[in-house]
């Protein structure tokens, strides 16, 4: 399932979002005899008995591979589809405000922890090298980064950003955010492998997804 790239074979298995996702009969069984990573185990656990638009509000993954992961736990009968009563279903929204916001705070997290790091190891030069990457970034997605900086802590401009988001002309905003917030993210760690090798590298990244369940918990 997670080399699936056709999006249509999904929308054929999954239906509407507003379907339920019911836990099979061998769920306790089979939830134990397949491997996730801390994420998608998470996802796993939301989603027993909710619809398919909770569980992407819920997740940061996009909606995709949130799609993509419940459409192998369904192929696997870890789930199964209890389908929505109604024939005519209310269109989907491409702007989630509440999981945009989510990603936000989770990102200027991150991005704050990576520039303390790298600016306490390597002193100004981390900074002006983190600047840089973000600069190259901004320059490849100008109608989202518009007149974004970085602050002294790493963070981004959340209420900036909201306003560049609504004047965005793409087919999903929220998709589209996230995979942009990717991009800034890898650039951050390139920056850190540049400065302190990709052992410290590897560190950062073990950092972040501890960060991420952290923060993640107190929720």
């Amino acid at each position: 399932m997670k080399r699936i790239c056709d999006w249509s074979v999904l929308e054929k298995l999954i239906g509407s979002v507003d379907n339920v996702l019911e836990e099979s009969p061998e769920f306790e069984q089979k939830k134990n005899e397949i491997q996730l990573t801390e994420q998608e185990t998470d996802i796993m656990n939301y989603a027993r008995g909710k619809t398919f638009r909770e569980v992407l509000s819920y997740t940061l993954l996009s909606d995709y591979e949130t799609c993509r992961l419940l459409a192998g736990l369904i192929t696997i009968d870890l789930f199964r589809i209890r389908k929505h009563q109604y024939f005519i279903l209310e269109p989907v929204v491409d702007i989630d405000s509440e999981k945009l916001k989510r990603m936000g705070l989770l990102f200027n997290n991150i991005f704050e922890h990576i520039h303390a790091t790298l600016v306490n190891e390597s002193g100004p030069m981390a900074e002006k090298i983190l600047h840089n990457y973000f600069a190259e970034v901004r320059q490849e997605e100008k109608a989202l980064l518009h007149n974004i900086e970085m602050a002294s802590n790493g963070w981004l401009d959340m209420d900036l950003m909201d306003l560049n988001i609504m004047n965005l002309d793409v087919p999903d905003r929220t998709d589209h955010v996230y995979s942009v917030y990717l991009k800034i993210l890898n650039s951050h760690l390139k920056a850190t492998r540049e400065l302190l090798g990709e052992d410290k590298r590897a560190d950062l990244e073990r950092d972040i997804k501890s960060l991420v369940s952290r923060l993640s918990a107190e929720k």
